[in-house]
């Protein structure tokens, strides 16, 4: 896999070790969810590094399914995307998702993610989300609003995006504080 070299080579760059969490990253049921977590003492120690990291780079997405997501078992179905905006998801990172104020959305989908949680993610001293297009504007910024996030890699346009839309909204609170 294209992912667990570069992974590989990032620890070696960085004087680090690569330990992979080699379980679905989305299961079927919580009781799946924790015969997997609690079974399997690879699977366990990969999970208790989750307070001990020091840089965690994590994926944003919108909070929809995408076409080649859908059909791999180790994602979220169309219905469980629908199911969480209707919440009022606008994002995911790392498979849980947020609205767009960056809040947790609270829903059953929880229990069936395997991987960190946005409590165990804040307390990582460095937290760089990855993703960049129009598609991800709202979730890339619900990801740094809600202080998941506070290095980004991304495209310039994004970045611009990003930049004009803080701009706007805090014109906008001083406007409303002169009134």
């Amino acid at each position: 896999h294209l992912t667990s070299s570069a992974t590989e080579n990032f620890a070696k760059l960085t004087n680090s070790e690569a330990i992979f969490l080699r379980v679905p990253g989305v299961v079927k049921s919580k009781e799946m969810r924790d015969l997997l977590t609690k079974s399997y003492s690879q699977t366990h120690k990969a999970l208790a590094e989750f307070s001990n990291l020091d840089v965690a780079m994590v994926g944003i997405g919108s909070a929809e399914a995408k076409a080649y997501s859908v059909k791999d078992f180790n994602f979220f179905s169309d219905q469980q995307f629908q199911l969480a905006r209707s919440k009022g998801a606008v994002a995911e990172i790392n498979l849980r998702f947020i609205d767009a104020d960056g809040k947790p959305v609270k829903t059953p989908l929880n229990d069936l993610v395997i991987g960190i949680n946005l409590e165990q993610l804040q307390k990582v001293p460095t937290r760089v989300g990855i993703a960049g297009g129009k598609s991800k504007y709202a979730a890339i910024r619900a990801g740094l609003v809600g202080g998941h996030i506070n290095s980004l890699v991304t495209d310039l346009a994004t970045a611009k995006w990003l930049v004009k839309k803080q701009w706007q909204e805090r014109r906008s609170v001083a406007e409303d504080d002169q009134s």
